[in-house]
């Protein structure tokens, strides 16, 4: 009988626990729709998190966020990032008159992107009558997205 209840605990214990898959994890419990009655009331805190490292694709393949941040630069795409014109003019001028050739590469840019978002969600309900509940609900959203760029 005791060791009945043990594992009848142990058990519930386990199905309170979040359920984690990968980096996702995704809050566990059993709902239902029944309605408070009058006078009680229900307080609970529900929560979500997820973390982005990689993505697809147009092939479908997966690779990281920040992989279109890693190319290869050349001068002439220095050049065309000049704010104006004639500044853009004036750097291809100076590129030319020290015989650099536009096409050659500059460097190579490299980052790395990766997004974290986690929802708190407090839960107020309270049975107004036998058939009624009235509930709340306030998620507070947190979401972080980290950049590291390199030349």
């Amino acid at each position: 009988m005791i060791v009945q209840r043990l594992i009848f605990l142990l058990a519930a214990f386990m199905l309170s626990l979040p359920s984690m898959g990968e980096n996702i994890v995704v809050p566990f419990a059993f709902e239902n729709a029944q309605v408070l009655p009058k006078g009680i009331r229900n307080v609970r805190v529900r929560g979500f998190t997820t973390q982005a490292f990689d993505q697809y694709n147009s092939t479908g393949s997966n690779e990281p966020i920040g992989q279109a941040l890693n190319r290869s630069v050349t001068w002439q795409d220095i050049a065309n990032g000049q704010p104006s014109a004639q500044e853009s003019g004036s750097t291809v001028g100076l590129l030319n008159s020290l015989g650099i050739n536009l096409n050659d590469s500059a460097g190579d840019t490299t980052g790395v992107v990766n997004a974290r978002a986690t929802v708190t969600a407090p839960i107020l309900a309270y049975g107004i009558t036998k058939g009624w509940t009235s509930a709340i609900a306030i998620p507070v959203v947190y979401r972080n997205i980290n950049v590291d760029t390199g030349f």
